[in-house]
């Protein structure tokens, strides 16, 4: 209940100080092209209201508890400073008119923490990108500060050394590093969507860019999931007394192997029988009961569970498998019947994209549920680098998980709406498949476009940063040379951000498939 009154209190108190911080925007670019508009003493009034209102912001984002970052902690220990130097120059008898910088210089860096946790609350996935390099910048503004300080100190005066010193603070410090990262993640959500791919959320581009390998689940790389029975080896009864046995058992199954068989025995005009009961085994197979008597149809690993003869079934099958079909077997009771070889058609651009992710240096696996002679001729087809087999489906995830322990990858099933979708492979422990994007119908290479999408986003992010680094450090210098006043930190800020959209859509527009 507390950490709610807090951010309650925060949010109004943001709010207050945005309107103050917007103010002091206006008169800042009134006063610099038309001259003073207000006393020293109305100026420090309004400087010290907003400065207390964003310390107080910030300081009840803290107490909230769920936004804490070090950079909001020493933007308030530098903004305390700057009142606590403004106080004493006041205190001391300095003309009034020298201390609206160190007040100015509070107003700029808590009322800009406090905008950017504002900001944060819109854009919660990049509440924690890059501290460490915030941090770093926020001590080269504080250390380019003391230096010009002390310097202007030395040889010029406290008053010249104090201007200096708040100048190069307000207009070197790091403000809202968020930001960028903020532009740069949804204008990848923008050129997401023009490829087609719906994104789970900003911030499953980063995971994506930070991907080095992609599991697929062996129906993702076929051609709209669908099979056709090639083969069909009866071991007495007939081969059509086989299908027909072998669709009542799948006629209720939706695994692109049951609406296969289903779609031969409609084809040799064979009667549509319903079982008297029916199960569908995920990743094995389907049970069912005709006419009292227990069928399976499925792979060697179901045979087993239900302890089938399979001998002669499993030498039939392996030719089948080595020519990259998948071999099921029938049975009625304990003794295998006969055998069905289905084959897959890969999907069209199932090449090129495996082809397109070794030229980017992503490794690739195939996780299937067919048996290794299967799965490797799909996998040598393919080249794709590895293999895994005999893998029921609800169990590929996390053994697709359990090879990339030591990396961070993505893995591509079938989701729930029948689309392919892309989830994350962490090296963090997972107890269940995070959804990331979800692939166009039909367009399996948009993964490949999404990786490289993701891959030169998170390049340009680079540049943008570099670009409001740069701006911020040219600035630092100028004010430590008195070259550039305190109160020009918020044309700063503002021109930073401007710069920074331009720059990024530029680049974003740039991006070609």
């Amino acid at each position: 209940m507390t950490a709610i009154r807090f951010n309650v209190l925060s949010r109004l108190l943001t709010g207050a100080c945005a309107l103050l911080f917007a103010l002091s925007l206006i008169l800042t670019v009134l006063s610099a092209i038309r001259g003073p508009l207000l006393p020293g003493a109305t100026i420090e009034l309004i400087s010290l209201i907003v400065a207390l209102a964003s310390g107080a912001g910030l300081l009840a984002w803290q107490i909230a508890g769920d936004l804490r970052r070090k950079l909001d902690v020493a933007s308030l220990a530098v903004t305390t400073l700057s009142l606590a130097a403004a106080g004493a120059f006041y205190l001391s008898g300095t003309d009034p008119e020298q201390i609206i910088n160190p007040l100015f210089s509070a107003v700029c860096l808590a009322s800009g923490r406090a905008l950017a946790n504002a900001a944060r609350q819109r854009f919660p996935d990049t509440a924690d990108q890059d501290e460490m390099s915030a941090l770093r910048q926020a001590y080269g503004a504080l250390t380019l500060a003391l230096v010009s300080l002390i310097g202007w100190w030395v040889f010029s005066g406290p008053f010249d050394g104090l201007t200096a010193g708040t100048a190069a603070l307000a207009l070197a410090w790091p403000y809202a590093p968020e930001f960028t990262k903020a532009l740069m993640l949804h204008i990848g959500v923008r050129k997401a969507q023009d490829i087609g791919v719906e994104l789970n959320g900003v911030d499953a581009l980063t995971a994506i860019a930070a991907s080095t390998a992609v599991a697929f689940d062996n129906p993702t790389l076929l051609a709209d999931d669908q099979c056709v029975v090639t083969d069909v080896h009866a071991f007495d009864k007939g081969s059509e007394r086989l299908l027909a046995v072998a669709a009542t058992t799948e006629r209720y199954a939706r695994h692109p192997i049951g609406a296969a068989i289903r779609s031969i025995s409609e084809d040799w005009s064979l009667p549509r029988n319903a079982p008297d009961e029916w199960e569908e085994v995920s990743g094995l197979g389907a049970v069912a009961l005709i006419n009292g008597r227990s069928v399976a149809v499925g792979n060697t690993a179901l045979m087993a569970q239900l302890k089938v003869d399979c001998f002669m079934a499993n030498s039939l099958c392996k030719p089948l498998q080595a020519a990259g079909k998948t071999c099921v077997i029938v049975s009625v009771g304990e003794r295998a019947v006969g055998i069905l070889g289905l084959q897959g058609t890969l999907h069209p651009q199932a090449h090129d994209l495996i082809k397109r992710l070794k030229q980017m240096g992503v490794e690739s696996l195939l996780v299937t549920g067919a048996h290794l002679q299967t799965a490797e001729a799909v996998a040598t087809n393919l080249e794709i680098g590895s293999v895994t087999d005999d893998i029921r489906q609800r169990d590929r995830f996390a053994v697709a998980q359990s090879r990339f322990s030591q990396a961070e990858g993505l893995y591509v099933g079938i989701g729930a709406s029948d689309r392919r979708g892309v989830f994350a492979l962490s090296s963090e422990t997972r107890s269940e498949a995070v959804l990331l994007a979800t692939l166009p119908e039909g367009q399996l290479e948009a993964l490949a476009d999404l990786l490289t999408m993701a891959s030169r986003m998170d390049e340009q992010t680079r540049l943008v940063r570099g670009f409001n680094l740069v701006l911020r450090t040219l600035a630092g210098l100028l004010g430590a040379a008195a070259l550039m006043p305190g109160t020009a930190a918020p044309i700063v800020f503002v021109v930073g951000l401007l710069g920074s959209w331009l720059i990024a859509d530029k680049l974003a527009n740039r991006l070609k498939f």
